[in-house]
């Protein structure tokens, strides 16, 4: 999905909503993706969106978004942080960090994909 997502921005001009919808679409109504039940997060600058296999396309409040499986407890973490982390990346590494001990589900490996830089792991 990332591949397609990065194509799609690539002849789209780098509209992410535009695209986010597009990818939505095709997810629902492909018949290989559509039984993938999954959750994907796509941000640039000005736009972040929640996309989901189901077809939703998801613009969160206060932008913040989390999905998976500490994706409460890291929302939780987020909203309550907002006010006192400025920088983006620390307050989803704080959040994740805050998700991953107090979820059973949920480790503290975690992985990041930037598309400017391309797939990174940390």
């Amino acid at each position: 999905m990332f591949e397609r997502l990065l194509k799609k921005l690539e002849a789209s001009r780098g509209q992410l909503l535009k695209v986010g919808v597009e990818l939505a679409k095709d997810w629902r109504t492909d018949k290989h993706l559509r039984g993938l039940e999954a959750m994907m997060i796509v941000a640039d600058a000005e736009v972040l969106l929640t996309l989901t296999g189901i077809g939703d396309v998801l613009e969160p409040e206060g932008g913040i978004a989390a999905i998976g499986s500490g994706g409460n407890e890291a929302l939780a973490a987020a909203n309550t942080l907002v006010d006192y982390e400025s920088d983006p990346e620390k307050l989803a590494r704080r959040a994740m960090m805050i998700a991953a001990e107090g979820c059973v589900f949920t480790n503290n490996r975690l992985a990041w994909r930037r598309s400017t830089a391309g797939p990174r792991r940390l």
